[in-house]
Formats: C-alpha cells, structure tokens, sequence
C-alpha cells in the first residue's frame, strides 16, 4: 500500500484547481478513481527502491548487518533490528537478533536479561499491528528503568515496530529506533513509514530465509526412523541403539535417512524437532511395540521344556 502516493496526487489535485488548470485537475482526479491505491506498491525513495532489491537477494548474515546499516541511513533512524519474536515448531533459528546496536549495548541487554521486560518484544508477540513505541505503558518501573540504561549506551526508546508472521508461522518483527524525542521521531520518520513496511516485509522474508533452517511442512517416518527416535528421546546408549533390529538398513542408514527428512546434521536434533511436533506422543504402532502371541507360546515351551529337565534331574 502506498499512502503516499494518493496523498501526493489529491495535492497535485488542489494545487491544479487553485491555479485554474481545469483539464489537469480533471485527468488526476480521474487518476484518483482508476487506481487502486491499496495494490500500488511505489516507494517514495529510490534509494529505497534499490535497497528492497538487494534485501531479496541477501544470502549471508553479513549481508543482513550492511543492509541493516544502510536502512538507517535511507530512513534517517539511528539504529535498525529484525529479530526473532516467537519460534514456531517447524522452524530452528541459529540466530535469533540482527541488529546495528553496538556490542556495549547487546551484551548489557543479555547480562540482565532484559528480554524479560522489553516491552518492545512484548508487544510484538501480542499483537501484529505495528505501533510506535511512545505507545507502549510508561507505569512499570523496570521498564522505565530498562530505557534509562539503555540511553547511557546512546539507544533511544523513539522507536517503530513492525511485526510480521512468517509462513512456518514464526513471529518476526523488524524495528527502527532514534535518539530524538517522540514528536520529532514521528514527524521525520512518517515521511518513510510507506518504504518502511515495504521493505520490513522484504527484511523479515530474508532474515527468516538466513537465520532458520527451512523444515518440510509435514513428516512420515518409517517404523524403523520412529523406534530409533523414541529411543534417542529416551537417552538411550548408542550402543544399544545400534544393536536393536531394523526392518530395513541398519543403524547407520536409519540416522542417515532420519538426518535427510528432517532436515538436521544429527539424529538427536531431529528427535527434538519430533517431540516438539508431537511425533513421538502420537504415532502410530510399531513392531517393536507389539507381543506377538507366537513369542509367548514360544516362552511357554522353553519354560515347559526346562521343567521337565529339572524333574527329571
């Protein structure tokens, strides 16, 4: 949606109308009602413009830090950050905060886990509208204390959030922040908001694209691959795991097709990735799982066969 491309043109509109040039205003105004304003995506900087591509096509984390960089300095905010808000069972993300905060400030921030009572994360992960921060409550005192400490590392709490759902159904949100105050931040920055969400969309894209390893969206494991996880589940010794029959293959063809679904370097990470899916809770029956009645009348015979030679001894 460009908002700022309808708002330019109903300028352009009364401008034509103050200065008498009636065929102008007449061919803009039939602009206003041809074009559908809310399908039009035209970013108002071509810097911007230029920018977007190059987030699509973003393959490396450093390529996400100069990105980041240079959001900054098109937007004209202080500081950028696309972080994870909530993990959903499908994804794995190796890195969870991207951001231009200097590494003062991130390693206080993880010192006293202010995770805990950033409210900026919070109100991500309640809710997917974006906001601006001078929204968020101002009552809780270690939120208030959490900005303090974070102005003595030059981090301003103007800011602007936008989070996003992934299509694993993650939770991404990219933020902008500045030192100036609240009304000076959102004067400066509403001339941006438009390229903003345009390229935030493209941001969160590609940092789920880099920082998460991509997962099938559904699973079907043998019986083989089912035995073998619950028993990884369970800590058992790899040894024994080792020993135990296989339908088909063996252990270490097992592991190997375990690692290829699932998409994980080892069989461990994969039985967590299971459980978390529920595929361990909830499966369907094994051989391994069942007593066949031929094995107890074969337990019946020996123990017969073993009586009668203790009697006859």
């Amino acid at each position: 949606m460009s908002v700022w491309t309808e708002e330019a043109v109903r300028q352009a509109i009364a401008l034509a109308s103050v200065n008498g040039m009636t065929d102008l205003e007449s061919d803009l105004r039939r602009l206003v009602v041809a074009i559908d304003f809310e399908d039009l995506e035209i970013m108002r900087s071509v810097d911007a413009e230029e920018l977007s591509d190059d987030i699509i096509h973003a393959d490396t984390f450093q390529d996400l830090i100069g990105l980041l960089r240079r959001i900054t300095t098109v937007l004209g905010v202080d500081h950028c950050t696309v972080h994870l808000v909530r993990e959903s069972s499908l994804s794995d993300y190796r890195t969870r905060v991207v951001t231009t905060y200097p590494d003062e400030w991130t390693t206080r921030y993880v010192e006293r886990r202010y995770s805990f009572i950033d409210p900026v994360s919070a109100s991500c992960a309640a809710d997917l509208k974006s906001f601006y921060w001078d929204a968020l409550s101002t009552l809780n005192p270690a939120v208030n204390s959490f900005w303090r400490d974070a102005a003595t590392f030059g981090i301003g709490s103007s800011g602007y959030s936008l989070p996003l759902r992934t299509e694993h159904g993650d939770i991404v949100a990219v933020s902008v922040s500045s030192i100036r105050d609240a009304f000076d931040f959102k004067d400066r920055f509403r001339r941006h908001h438009d390229d903003f969400l345009i390229l935030g969309l493209a941001l969160g894209d590609t940092f789920r694209r880099i920082a998460s390893n991509d997962r099938p969206a559904s699973f079907n494991p043998s019986d083989d691959e089912i035995m073998l996880l619950r028993s990884i589940a369970r800590g058992e010794d790899e040894t024994a795991m080792q020993a135990m029959d296989y339908l088909y293959g063996s252990y270490t063809t097992t592991v190997r097709s375990i690692c290829r679904q699932f998409q994980t370097k080892t069989a461990a990470q994969a039985a967590v990735l299971a459980g978390r899916l529920g595929l361990l809770d909830d499966t369907p029956l094994v051989s391994g799982d069942i007593m066949a009645s031929a094995f107890q009348e074969e337990a019946l015979v020996f123990r017969h066969h073993r009586n009668d030679d203790e009697h006859g001894s």
